[in-house]
Order: structure tokens, then sequence, then C-alpha cells
């Protein structure tokens, strides 16, 4: 079997517990796994090497499926 290159996870908090779901991304990322989206509860990360400089930073959004602006993007 190959190397998976992307891995599936339950997001183990609810969503309004920002400051633990940016520590939980946080951890996943010092174990190579990168977040790429979010659905139902679940999270899908992408697997690399591991990265202990990565940070995340979740912020609320009440438009389901919106995307950031241009603006944020550059921001972020």
């Amino acid at each position: 079997m190959g190397k998976r290159e992307f891995v599936k996870k339950i997001v183990p908090f609810e969503s309004c517990d920002i400051p633990a779901i940016e520590s939980w991304l946080d951890d996943m990322a010092k174990k190579g796994l990168f977040f790429q989206e979010y659905g139902v509860r679940r999270a899908k990360f992408a697997v690399s090497e591991p990265g202990n400089d990565t940070r995340y930073r979740v912020e609320y959004s009440d438009v389901y499926g919106m995307r950031p602006t241009d603006e944020k993007k550059e921001l972020y």
C-alpha cells in the first residue's frame, strides 16, 4: 500500500469551542497532518512532514460554505 495523501478525523470539540479547535489543529500539524477542509464534525488533513511552526486561527462564520474575501486572504 502507498502512503496516504489525506486523512479524515472526527473533530473532538464543539464548533463553538474555538480555542480548543485551534490548539487541536496546531497539534495535528506537529504530527504532520495539515488542515484542508471541514465537514459535519469531520476535518480533512493533508499528510506531510511534521511542522512545529504552523499555527491556526479559527474565525467564526455564520454563512455556510463561505470563502474568505481577497482582503482576508491577504491578511492571513
